[in-house]
């Protein structure tokens, strides 16, 4: 054996002493380093497996390797990772859920420090075998430790400019609803004129949630590149948002619900590369952010005030970085009681993101929140979005109308396209029949009721299709119609 095949030999057995493969549900192969007091898990394709590599084979054999040799040795580990005995294992951003049910979050400090939250409290856990392997992206910043902390949640509405009580109640669900692994999520729009500190408000809750360097970014021109940059974070935060495009609008329903994407892995190959992921998504902007009404259904949005008092960046920051501390240690006691409380929740949620508006009721009688303000609050939220989107609709004006007069509440009203279109004309005017944005068949009346169908519910108009026998159309009258 000459010293070349010793050199690779020993080194190699240098590595495997020191690195830990796993391979995730969608096949992606991870290093896991365990030669250092917190374990870091990198992407094996990664740039960054190599110089890990260089440095446990200097510590190990007292000398540097060619560049060549350390590339075999990355391939070596490539081709163990294509065996069956490689385990199975996922990989987590910023949060992870346990096997009963607790909550894991990377703090993500240099000490690998990692909270576990459950409904008994929550603990720093130092003991690297206990907990899930957790990705570390480039600029992922820490979360403060909370340990020792006074919990002060309040805090936090120093920081934020919310309006209202309804709308305090609402960040505080949607802030501690992020910290819940694998979606789905629902989507915090922050409106308002210039002024109102959107963007300021947005880092903020960035910063409790999934601080990083960058802390908010311009909408990826691409779906595709939506799904890069959500396997990069736990939280994505877009700033400035003008108006999203209607494939962008369906990218970002399929980021908050839990949805994939295929697209080529190289332009030079017909390999495919496989994005899927969840996450919670935070966007701010002038006007009408959002208005497709199938994101709007999945989407809380606040109308921020222009605020009267100001505040220099500088004085900000700094009071700020002493109440952070206090504020997410408020965060992590609020997030436990909410997971003692959340199997006692057995009203049925009437919303279409029902696993949140569950977890807000749970977060209601947690913090002793005047009862039913945390539903109320959103069922007028999603009510005031869903009229926004339909303003100027004149088949929404023309079935608010229908409804209105002819529809009782507890009763049905069925109609086959063709007779439905008809009587729907009677509440239009007739420039609004002879011009372009009218239906012109039963068809595109089908079609395009079924797009509105989420506003309509949240407006009060329920809406079903009967496909056996003759088709129909059926209308009926929510409580909440007015």
């Amino acid at each position: 054996m000459d010293d070349k095949e010793k050199d690779f030999k020993q080194a190699l057995a240098a590595i495997s002493d020191c690195i830990m493969l796993t391979k995730n549900k969608h096949g992606d192969v991870h290093a896991t380093f365990t030669n250092t007091d917190a374990f870091e898990t990198i992407p094996l394709n990664s740039s960054k497996v190599l110089n890990k590599i260089k440095r446990i084979v200097f510590d190990a054999l007292k000398k540097r390797l060619p560049k060549a040799t350390l590339e075999e040795l990355v391939e070596e580990l490539k081709d163990e990772a294509e065996t069956p005995a490689i385990e199975r294992c996922e990989v987590h951003h910023r949060v992870a859920r346990g096997m009963n049910d607790q909550i894991y979050i990377d703090l993500c400090n240099q000490a690998g420090g990692v909270l576990e939250v459950d409904a008994k409290g929550f603990r720093l856990l130092k003991v690297v075998a206990e907990i899930p392997l957790f990705l570390r992206s480039s600029g992922m910043m820490p979360l403060p430790d909370p340990m020792g902390e006074r919990p002060d949640l309040g805090l936090l509405r120093n920081f934020v400019n919310v309006p209202s009580d309804d709308a305090w109640w609402l960040l505080v669900v949607y802030t501690l609803y992020c910290y819940r692994p694998g979606g789905p999520y629902v989507i915090l729009v922050i409106g308002g004129p210039a002024g109102s500190t959107k963007s300021t408000s947005s880092r903020v809750i960035r910063q409790v949630v999934d601080p990083s360097s960058v802390s908010t970014q311009s909408v990826p021109k691409s779906p595709v590149d939506l799904m890069i940059t959500a396997r990069n974070s736990h939280m994505l935060v877009f700033d400035n948002v003008r108006q999203l495009t209607p494939d962008m609008s369906d990218a970002l329903c399929r980021l908050a619900t839990g949805g994939g994407m295929r697209t080529r892995a190289l332009y030079t190959n017909s390999d495919e590369a496989l994005f899927h992921a969840s996450r919670p998504c935070l966007l701010n902007g002038i006007g009408d952010v959002a208005n497709q009404t199938d994101l709007l259904s999945r989407c809380v949005h606040l109308e921020l005030p222009v605020i009267k008092v100001r505040r220099t960046e500088e004085e900000f920051n700094r009071s700020f970085e002493k109440a952070i501390g206090p504020i997410f240690a408020g965060l992590m006691d609020a997030l436990s009681r909410t997971l003692a409380v959340l199997p006692e929740i057995t009203e049925a949620p009437t919303s279409r993101m029902a696993d949140f508006e569950r977890f807000g009721m749970a977060v209601e009688r947690a913090l002793n929140w005047p009862v039913g303000c945390f539903k109320k609050a959103y069922a007028l939220n999603q009510k005031l979005q869903m009229w926004d989107a339909l303003d100027g609709d004149p088949l929404a004006r023309a079935l608010r109308g229908l409804v209105r007069e002819d529809v009782k509440f507890g009763t049905v009203y069925a109609k086959t396209p063709t007779e439905l279109l008809k009587v729907l004309q009677e509440f239009v005017s007739d420039a609004e029949i002879k011009s372009k944005t009218w239906l012109q068949s039963p068809h595109s009346l089908s079609k395009r009721l079924k797009k509105i169908e989420p506003a309509l519910r949240a407006c009060g108009i329920g809406l079903e299709f009967k496909h056996s026998g003759d088709r129909a159309i059926i209308l009926t009258r929510l409580e909440c119609f007015k």
